[in-house]
């Protein structure tokens, strides 16, 4: 095989694990390609070879040698508020109390342009060292808290979606914006940032009880006219939904408050999910809506248990969010721990596979992003992580143990956190590393 002339210009080698198919629809999911480079160009994986074969073929670019590491696409966080960073692991609050004595007093010191790009530049850097390459945020309600964010994610080429809380009542005067100027505020981010190189904007109304209904409808204005991702919150807590009722007597259910606003629809991201009843369950899948599974702070605040293989099997799209700052950290492996407990609780016990491919290319599907990133394929974008299965003492003892791949991959879930991260690339350029 004669040498090949391409736009390559990184090899990435070690053992490439990725899907055969999805693992909620049909066993033996997962493959590991041991001794295979990623051959990387222009931001793309160009090819998957065997490292032997790929050294041949393009023996002029660089290689990256990782043996004995695993190679995997970047992690995708599909909830969190990168706001609300330094207020994780704030103590004895449900989710209502939680707003009031944590998340709105820190908010609103993101008015303050140089506050939210170092916060934003922090919770970036974090998303890098635990390899999430895309993460899906709320803003604050304030445009300098988007623009920082943008501004951030642009300068890393890091894949974002963010947007601008919408809260025009029931919040602190120095988180609310009239409707109408929020409107115009989101609409110039989409004008400035939507599809320009790797970020899109998301409608994101916080939760409806903080939106008049004027703005709610405006909202769903928003997503008749773009193509933007809808994000919000839905049934995380039963005291949160006898509020939304209270405040909507006229809706049936609180998914139906979204519904009437023009808020419910394939491009739809709600947050939680815990408390839903069948209809609703039944009118979201309909709609092709999806859930961002968020174990760790459901948890944290005690709102609930999440059905997981219940949504999945129910037809609904699903992600898993780290939701920071309720979630307590950004380490997503935590985060797939948790979710396997809780569905541990439920009978229903999601595998390693499972547990994965919501945080991978399941999650690409979820936010429509499945034709750019979430596995290692040709041609799509270069976000991957390397993974050291024997970072410390007790994942080298669990990994060694371990008589299949997946049975090594759920112990790397369970035990991992940023140290198991090795090194982490952004559309082929590598951002962090630990060596």
């Amino acid at each position: 095989m004669n040498p090949e002339k391409t736009d390559a210009t990184l090899r990435i080698t070690g053992d490439v694990l990725r899907f055969r198919h999805n693992p909620f629809e049909r066993e033996n999911a997962l493959e590991l390609l041991r001794d295979h480079s990623l051959v990387i160009g222009k931001g793309r994986l160009l090819a998957i070879a065997p490292a032997v074969e790929a050294r041949h073929r393009w023996p002029d670019c660089p290689e990256q040698d990782y043996s004995g590491h695993w190679l995997l696409p970047g992690l995708i966080d599909a909830h969190g508020h990168y706001p609300q960073l330094a207020i994780t692991a704030s103590w004895g609050a449900a989710l209502l109390p939680w707003l009031e004595q944590y998340t709105f007093p820190e908010e609103s010191r993101f008015d303050q342009g140089e506050y939210a790009r170092d916060m934003a530049a922090r919770y970036q850097r974090l998303c890098l060292q635990n390899g999430i390459t895309t993460p899906v945020v709320f803003c604050t309600s304030h445009p300098l808290s988007v623009q920082a964010w943008f501004e951030q994610a642009e300068a890393r080429n890091m894949r974002s979606i963010a947007g601008q809380v919408l809260m025009d009542r029931n919040a602190p005067d120095t988180l609310l914006r009239e409707h109408e100027t929020a409107l115009e505020e989101v609409q110039a981010q989409i004008q400035q940032w939507h599809g320009r190189g790797r970020q899109q904007v998301a409608i994101t109304p916080r939760f409806a009880a903080t939106s008049s209904r004027e703005q709610l409808r405006d909202a769903g204005w928003l997503m008749a006219h773009t193509d933007c991702l809808m994000q919000t919150h839905l049934s995380e807590n039963p005291d949160e939904i006898r509020w939304m009722l209270s405040l909507f007597p006229e809706c049936r259910d609180y998914l139906e408050i979204y519904e009437s606003h023009g808020l419910l629809g394939p491009r739809s991201l709600f947050a939680h999910g815990i408390h839903l009843s069948d209809s609703e369950v039944a009118r979201l899948r309909a709609s092709g809506a999806a859930i961002a599974h968020c174990p760790s702070s459901n948890l944290f605040l005690g709102s609930g248990l999440f059905a997981a293989r219940h949504m999945a099997d129910a037809g609904i799209p699903l992600a898993l969010g780290a939701d920071v700052g309720a979630g307590p950290s950004l380490n997503l492996f935590a985060v797939m721990a948790r979710a396997y407990e809780v569905s541990r609780l439920q009978s229903a016990p999601l595998n390693a596979a499972q547990l994965l491919w919501l945080a991978t290319e399941g999650a690409a599907q979820t936010l429509k992003l499945e034709a750019h990133i979430g596995r290692l394929q040709a041609g799509l974008e270069a976000d991957i992580i390397a993974l050291n299965p024997q970072a410390t003492e007790n994942l080298a003892l669990r990994y060694h143990r371990a008589e299949s791949e997946e049975e090594a991959l759920f112990a790397l879930l369970c035990l991992g956190d940023d140290r198991m991260v090795a090194a982490t690339w952004l559309a082929g350029e590598q951002q962090q590393s630990q060596r």
